[in-house]
């Protein structure tokens, strides 16, 4: 907690600087303008340029939404997750607009479905170029819902074969992590998790019912 408590502040320093710079360069560039200093102005261009860069690249933090995400074992997959891929030169997109605290289901459950996902998410992408994983986490009055989505690089195999028992397209790897996930299934009936192949990617849809 103490972990995740830091990161958000250093998030909130973070796009603190960013909007500030922002104004910073539409200031410096409106000068450049009025005085005609084309070499001023094109160094003004490079800067932009350069915290664009920066700010866009994995090695910063740009997500606005985990304070969103109250709960603290959930919270901590996602950032220990997050940083992988960003290791890991993966594009990661995370988004949770609404407050989310308590999910209807032992935690502990729920935490490793979440850590499968992800895992499986991250072994799909990694080592290819524009790899990218897409998360989001919304609720209404009956559940919560997480879609984690991820590039497909490989030859799409149906969907059943996935989630057999044995199988995996993974060198030294059990090929139970989507078993698992029906047997955590299997113990909570409010627990209902799909997959489905969207145009280039592949869509698990986590849901948990109140």
């Amino acid at each position: 907690m103490k972990y995740t408590e830091k990161l958000e502040k250093e998030e909130r320093k973070l796009r603190k600087f960013k909007h500030d710079y922002q104004n910073m360069l539409l200031s410096l560039k409106e000068l450049a303008d009025f005085e005609n200093k084309e070499k001023f102005k094109e160094g003004v261009l490079k800067l932009e340029e350069y915290f664009n860069i920066k700010f866009a690249s994995n090695q910063i933090w740009g997500f606005n939404d985990f304070e969103n995400l109250k709960n603290p074992y959930l919270k901590s997959i996602f950032i220990r997750k997050v940083q992988d891929m960003r290791e890991q030169k993966i594009i990661a997109e995370f988004s949770c607009p609404q407050i989310i605290e308590n999910i209807n289901i032992p935690i502990f459950d729920f935490v490793r479905v979440i850590g499968i996902t992800l895992d499986n998410s991250i072994e799909a992408v990694c080592g290819h170029e524009d790899g990218r994983i897409l998360m989001n986490i919304s609720k209404n009055d009956d559940a919560t819902k997480f879609v984690i989505s991820n590039t497909m690089f490989a030859t799409q195999k149906p969907i059943q074969q996935l989630i057999s028992e044995g199988y995996t397209s993974k060198d030294n790897h059990s090929g139970l992590g989507l078993k698992n996930i029906n047997e955590i299934k299997t113990n909570n009936s409010n627990l209902f998790v799909s997959y489905k192949y969207e145009k280039n990617l592949f869509v698990a849809t986590i849901i948990v019912q109140e």
